[in-house]
């Protein structure tokens, strides 16, 4: 689908952009300029691409009884996974103009969820989480950006708009390819991180609501 920056991203930009080297720095200062090579750059990876692009996958392919008789029917089921701002009229759309074939019927899952909400960041609430960040882990810039990831906060939409996907934990290479996979754990530094991430961060949550 469109590759683009989206709002999460663009925060991400904005915060981590004055961090950078001179050329990434003025790469993010002058984006208009420089937005197809940035997109270009998240490309590069599968993770950076989904933070750019809608991302889509064939799931399930069921066509056949036989081996030795042509089937009468083929199905198809694409599971998208959607940047904030796309829809079910936006895949819809763009299904049909890259099969461009009236013979294929396109429907929407009864199961269809549309990209979730953006948090804010000008709040107490991103602010209470940011400091506690940089009280926990040394030396570390916060910067806003996408969850590429399903979660649970789906389940809290209609409840709060505050609404932040974040993991106390530090994870190399390694670690982040057990995720979901054979022997996934933390280890016990991270599992302390953890604990002492949240105690601080209701510490200063409690801070800001007096």
């Amino acid at each position: 689908m469109p590759s683009k920056i989206s709002e999460p991203v663009q925060f991400f930009i904005n915060d981590l952009g004055p961090e950078l080297s001179f050329v990434n720095k003025m790469a993010f200062a002058i984006q208009w300029l420089f937005e197809k090579l940035i997109i270009q750059k998240y490309q590069v990876t599968n993770t950076g691409n989904a933070l750019v692009t809608s991302t889509s996958a064939a799931t399930l392919l069921q066509s056949g009884m036989k081996e030795n008789v042509i089937p009468m029917i083929a199905k198809a089921t694409i599971n998208f996974r959607l940047l904030p701002g796309d829809d079910d009229k936006t895949v819809r759309d763009y299904l049909k103009n890259t099969i461009a074939d009236d013979r294929i019927e396109i429907s929407i899952s009864e199961d269809f969820s549309p990209a979730t909400s953006i948090s804010p960041i000008d709040n107490k609430a991103y602010k209470a989480i940011s400091k506690t960040i940089k009280e926990v882990f040394n030396n570390t810039i916060v910067a806003p950006s996408l969850m590429i990831a399903a979660t649970d906060q789906k389940h809290y939409t209609g409840i709060s708009e505050n609404r932040y996907r974040f993991l106390p934990v530090q994870l190399d290479a390694t670690a982040l390819k057990g995720i979901h996979g054979i022997n996934e754990k933390v280890g016990i530094d991270n599992y302390q991180l953890i604990i002492q991430f949240y105690e601080q961060l209701i510490q200063n949550a409690c801070i800001n609501t007096l």
